[in-house]
């Protein structure tokens, strides 16, 4: 049977993902990065995918109602980010300027958080779980569908963040945990802020090596 317009349209649209893919991951783990550059490489996929969402199969899952996960969610975001900025108050980090510099990369964040998990949950974790849906495959411990696609985004997520080795194991953590989040809520504006709030401030007061240095001077 001779492939339709419509078959042969698909899998030109699939060439260009895995296309794409592959040089997405040639940037992320070959190229020097820097926050910087993420920003113009995640906001130019982001645009992408957006484009061609629907064409790749994919679908938006609808937001279920709030749920203890999602009060969780808030008051271990909100403990994260006060212990941080106490962090740097008992470290003598912080004063007037440092703060407004803390709260100004807390608002550029909210940007930078959105693109990854634009496209760690609405592409990968989505991908994943309809890839493992698809082929029917059940964990022999009974691990769920949704937490095995979820396990494999967090390991991804953090191999994605080889060029910031503090950053690998709480980034496989937090990746496992935002993906399963979103599988079971289709909630990503929440997701999304408590990334912000969490790693902005963590990654400011916390860490010796900034990875917003290249940014400060825009402050």
């Amino acid at each position: 049977m001779n492939p339709t317009n419509k078959d042969k349209t698909k899998i030109a649209w699939r060439i260009g993902e895995l296309v794409l893919g592959i040089l997405a991951l040639i940037y992320f783990l070959g190229y020097p990065r820097n926050t910087l550059s993420d920003f113009i490489v995640l906001t130019s996929l982001c645009v992408l995918l957006m484009l061609s969402y629907t064409k790749i199969g994919l679908i938006k899952p609808l937001a279920k109602p709030f749920s203890k996960a999602d009060n969780y969610l808030i008051l271990v975001t909100l403990l994260l980010f006060i212990t941080a900025w106490t962090y740097g108050m008992l470290n003598e980090k912080l004063n007037g300027s440092t703060a407004v510099k803390s709260i100004l990369i807390t608002v550029g964040y909210f940007y930078y958080a959105f693109i990854q998990h634009f496209l760690a949950q609405r592409y990968l974790s989505l991908r994943l779980f309809a890839a493992i849906e698809k082929s029917g495959f059940v964990f022999q411990y009974g691990l769920s569908q949704k937490t095995i696609a979820a396990l494999l985004t967090g390991l991804i997520f953090g191999v994605l963040h080889i060029p910031y080795p503090g950053l690998i194991l709480p980034s496989m953590v937090g990746g496992f945990l935002y993906s399963y989040y979103f599988l079971t809520t289709g909630r990503l504006w929440l997701l999304v802020s408590s990334h912000a709030l969490v790693s902005s401030a963590v990654i400011f007061w916390c860490l010796d090596d900034n990875p917003f240095t290249e940014l400060m001077v825009l402050f």
